[in-house]
């Protein structure tokens, strides 16, 4: 069975930042994930390869949450 987007990114964050998949909700902030501006950078060119999609710098700036990050995904992301 294929993953979601969504299981997807959580293992594309909980591989970068070592925090647990039970806290990687869609209300958790990148901070209280533990992630700094490097660490945001770093989960979103993943992303990018991974998901293939293209993340504007725009898009990337204005991730505030994990919910943030798979709507962005999900919504460029191409049907397989």
């Amino acid at each position: 069975m294929a993953a979601t987007t969504r299981d997807q990114l959580v293992d594309i964050v909980t591989d970068a930042l070592g925090c647990e998949p039970a806290t990687v909700t869609d209300a958790a902030t990148m901070a209280t994930l533990g992630a700094d501006s490097v660490d945001v950078i770093e989960i979103v060119m993943r992303a990018e390869d991974e998901c293939a999609v293209t993340i504007t710098d725009q898009e990337a700036e204005g991730l505030s949450t994990f919910g943030d990050l798979v709507a962005i995904v999900e919504r460029k992301r191409v049907p397989a």
